[in-house]
């Protein structure tokens, strides 16, 4: 709770900081939309001002395309300067890296075993991704760790038990790319999604675990590996249990033959890959990222690009448009910067763009 004010235009953050009033006139269908988030984050979200808090400091590191420095949860972030390394040769500029950090790092290892883990049948699931999943890194690097989790038991594994065994490893991965984006190597910011905010670490797991992975609902699962339709999941007494999905599993192969890695922007070769396995199998996603991407190479600025994308009504429009955006420099597809305030494509992403115009 936010403490009372020592008098009548101060206030004071939990963490310390002054708060100023700011008033601003905002649609009634985004105010409706944020006091639904709130209400059903199970106490995420204190209340309106927290929420915005977070979501401006998330813009304004999105926009800028930087770390923000009042996130740092890791003392030594500020001074470690990752380098580009491959599994067990992780270094810092202070020391090697915990055995937490290093083994979350690996990506797609476990190919090189003898055995396979098992699938389950792939399960129905939403048809779009939407605003509040701005990264498809996390998703991939919790489908690996899926199968890595099941190989290892030989068989499906509980709910609870793979929430109970990524989470920690997803703190790990977080504070591995923090470091990485702190050496400024990397156009676009690689710990996005992860987990970061220790000050808040209940609230920062289920947004991840929801907006990043799989969330449990009253309508049944749901998140962006069901989206992509990689998992399978079955019910056993009152449990429900997952596993890789055949076609999850192919194409996570495929990627990983694509060169697919920890850094972004991805390989040109995993873009095909993966839209590939889209269109067969979550067309509806495809089709709306790629809506917004041929917008995108007529150069708008962020309004115009939002006004356009009018298929969404209200602040949709805003929140599930930037997702797209921010999943297209992701992929290779968009420029990780603005050009005099304008988005542009990539020579890939034209290509791609054009590609679809004329098929």
């Amino acid at each position: 709770m936010v403490p009372e004010p020592t008098n009548k235009t101060t206030r004071t953050h939990p963490n310390g900081q002054p708060l100023r009033l700011v008033k601003a006139w905002l649609p009634v269908d985004l105010v409706r939309r944020l006091d639904r988030t709130i209400l059903d984050s199970n106490g995420a979200y204190a209340d309106r001002t927290e929420f915005l808090i977070e979501a401006i400091n998330d813009r304004l590191d999105e926009d800028a395309n930087v770390e923000s420095a009042a996130d740092i949860s890791d003392p030594r972030a500020n001074k470690a300067q990752a380098t580009p390394i491959a599994h067990e040769t992780y270094e810092v500029a202070n020391g090697r890296l915990t055995d937490a950090e290093v083994e979350s790092v690996q990506f797609g290892d476990w190919l090189d075993a003898d055995s396979e883990p098992p699938t389950l049948p792939t399960a129905e699931g939403p048809a779009f991704n939407f605003g509040l999943h701005n990264r498809d890194l996390p998703t991939l690097w919790a489908f690996d760790w899926l199968c890595r989790l099941v190989l290892r038991l030989g068989e499906p594994i509980a709910w609870a038990e793979f929430e109970a065994e990524i989470l920690p490893r997803a703190w790990a991965m977080g504070r591995v790319l923090r470091q990485r984006d702190l050496s400024g190597d990397h156009p676009i910011k690689l710990v996005a999604g992860f987990p970061t905010n220790l000050k808040k670490r209940e609230a920062t797991e289920r947004r991840f675990m929801a907006h990043f992975v799989t969330a449990l609902s009253g309508s049944g699962p749901t998140g962006p590996l069901f989206v992509f339709r990689m998992i399978g999941s079955e019910k056993t007494r009152d449990e429900l249990r997952l596993a890789p999905s055949l076609s999850g599993l192919e194409v996570f192969k495929a990627l990983i033959g694509a060169d697919l890695s920890t850094f972004t922007p991805f390989p040109q070769e995993a873009w095909l890959v993966f839209a590939s396995h889209l269109r067969g199998r979550a067309p509806e996603e495809l089709q709306g990222w790629l809506r917004v991407m041929g917008l995108v190479a007529e150069q708008p600025t962020r309004d115009e690009l939002v006004k356009r994308c009018d298929w969404w009504s209200g602040s949709a429009a805003d929140t599930n448009t930037m997702s797209y955006v921010a999943r297209g420099r992701e992929w290779g597809l968009v420029e990780p910067k603005l050009d005099s305030g304008r988005y542009r494509l990539t020579a890939f992403g034209q290509e791609i763009v054009q590609g679809e115009e004329k098929s």
